[in-house]
């Protein structure tokens, strides 16, 4: 007797594991086009294109720094988490006041939230500016003296630069170099 298979007739369609594999392909392919649109949509703004000019200005940022903590620089400076107003108060041994002071706020990680300032003098070291959106989370604060037409100084008392790590908003006084 001969014993016939009635499932080896039928068309490949009809069994399950063709189309098993077949959706397994079709999901892994649709997975890898979702994470290609997604990388492409989500790029990260922590890299720098202009890695080379980046590079050389570490070592002009190394000597401002270096010449602020000479100078014994200091600022205090508060931020109002309502208005964004700026006040800040400038201490050190500076042979002039510099009119204008730029405030660079980095976030940690979104280059979208950065901001930049510039503070205008209102006394004999007091500085006022305004955000023009609220702050709030990880920021690397840089200060630096700015020329009337919006290039940093020369000569030495001019190159300076104060830098720290904030968190925003701040109840207290922000400091940024010696303790004053």
């Amino acid at each position: 007797m001969h014993e016939t298979h009635p499932e080896a007739a039928l068309p490949w369609y009809r069994f399950f594991w063709p189309w098993f594999i077949v959706v397994l392909l079709a999901a892994s392919v649709g997975a890898a086009i979702a994470t290609v649109v997604i990388a492409f949509r989500n790029q990260d703004s922590l890299v720098d294109d202009r890695y080379y000019e980046s590079g050389k200005a570490i070592n002009q940022r190394l000597a401002a720094e270096a010449n602020a903590e000479r100078l014994g620089l200091n600022a205090t400076f508060t931020i109002d988490e309502l208005t964004g107003e700026i006040h800040l108060e400038l201490g050190g041994d500076l042979p002039a006041t510099p009119e204008h002071l730029r405030l660079e706020l980095s976030h940690a990680t979104q280059a979208a939230r950065d901001a930049s300032v510039l503070l205008a003098k209102t006394g004999a070291d007091r500085f006022y500016g305004q955000l023009d959106a609220p702050a709030a989370g990880r920021y690397y604060a840089s200060l630096q003296s700015e020329a009337a037409n919006g290039e940093a100084p020369d000569g030495a008392a001019g190159a300076w630069r104060l830098q720290r790590e904030i968190r925003l908003p701040s109840r207290e006084p922000l400091r940024l170099g010696t303790s004053p």
